[in-house]
């Protein structure tokens, strides 16, 4: 089955391919939010708050690129305002099954980059958020490395669960990586997870990703912290 970052790729490259109105607009959205320094300035809020509706709406007027300015605008700017955090909170929230159309990206980049403004902002909601995507493979890992940066340890079991549902999917070898990090980071990790540990270590012998050697490192350390090799 086609891995989850050829998909992409092939996506992202069918979304650049094409030439509208839509990619006229978001060169200036772009080329705006890169340079804004004013956070109260008229143009920064309309800006935001347009690329913001597009997303709520399902208008699709603004591409991936534009999306990911703007949460990292608000994230440098306006990271307090409580208005804007509202409307992120429901953007993080929005179903998410797939990613098989320019559409499908368009959403997949939001929803992606307002769990990670939610997380670094330490939102009262980032948490839960973050665990409603953990046995996604496509924005479980995601969320997996989010919660691990919030310390979330009292989600631990949510992880574990995660981090089984993902290995019985169809998954990219490094998929797992973010999930073992986390677990190997909370002091609530159980043993019961011991067998998934060793899933994922036989996938990363035949992956020499970063994520992967990166995961492999948490799993031995994990192995011997539990430790697995004397579980009956």
């Amino acid at each position: 089955m086609m891995g989850r970052r050829m998909l992409l790729a092939i996506v992202v490259a069918a979304a650049i391919g094409c030439t509208s109105f839509r990619q006229r607009m978001n060169s200036g959205v772009s080329s705006y939010l890169a340079v804004a320094s004013d956070p109260d300035d008229p143009r920064f809020l309309a800006t935001v708050s347009a690329v913001l509706s597009d997303i709520e709406r399902h208008t699709y007027k603004y591409d991936d690129e534009a999306r990911k300015w703007t949460f990292q605008a608000i994230g440098r700017l306006r990271p307090d305002d409580r208005a804007l955090r509202i409307r992120v909170r429901v953007i993080a929230g929005i179903p998410m099954t797939s990613v098989r159309s320019s559409k499908q990206l368009y959403d997949y980049v939001a929803i992606l980059n307002a769990l990670g403004l939610l997380s670094d902002v330490r939102d009262a909601s980032a948490v839960d958020l973050n665990v409603m995507r953990l046995s996604d493979p496509l924005l479980g890992p995601s969320a997996a490395h989010n919660l691990n940066s919030l310390q979330a340890w009292n989600v631990t079991t949510d992880v574990e669960a995660g981090l089984r549902a993902v290995l019985r999917t169809p998954h990219d070898r490094s998929d797992a990586a973010s999930y073992l990090i986390f677990l190997n980071s909370s002091p609530r990790t159980s043993r019961a997870i011991c067998s998934n540990v060793a899933q994922a270590l036989d996938e990363f012998e035949s992956c020499s990703l970063v994520e992967c050697n990166n995961g492999r490192e948490a799993a031995i350390d994990l192995n011997a912290r539990l430790p697995c090799s004397e579980r009956k």
